[in-house]
């Protein structure tokens, strides 16, 4: 099963445009001065004589909701509403996180259990639902078979 993640990403506070679009900026040598870490040109001196509108500027960084899309889910504990994911997943630790099945797959041939299975009254849910790729805890890992002498 696979499922979408939307978290709030770490605010990083007001960065420069080095660290917040990866510019490379300015030479530390051959005459500059004091402009090792800016930006360089930011619009023409002629038409349109102006900054366009979505120039990569510095500002503030982080603190936006962004989804994590289409995240393997391994295991899953019913008892704890604990989901074991594969993948990175947006937001600081201990922060909220929105999760909703994906889009991105077929569902006929996979179909969603947990989270958005509402069971009946009478049926029961096992504590652990895990993937059919894992190795589940109580099963035996190695088996030494014992050969008889004769």
């Amino acid at each position: 099963m696979y499922v979408d993640c939307c978290g709030k990403t770490i605010g990083k506070g007001f960065q420069g445009v080095m660290k917040r679009w990866g510019m490379k900026g300015q030479p530390a040598s051959h005459g500059q001065t004091k402009t090792h870490r800016k930006m360089g040109a930011t619009g023409g001196g002629g038409t349109p004589g102006k900054i366009r509108k979505g120039k990569k500027m510095p500002g503030p960084m982080g603190n936006k909701w962004r989804w994590a899309r289409c995240l393997k889910i391994w295991r899953i504990n019913t008892k704890y509403n604990i989901i074991f994911v594969n993948g990175n997943i947006p937001g600081s630790k201990g922060g909220f996180v929105k999760i909703k099945d994906s889009l991105m797959n077929d569902f006929e041939s996979n179909p969603p259990v947990f989270p958005t299975h509402y069971p009946e009254d009478n049926e029961d849910i096992p504590e652990e639902l895990y993937d059919s790729e894992v190795h589940q805890m109580h099963d035996e890992s190695i088996v030494f078979e014992v050969e008889e002498e004769e």
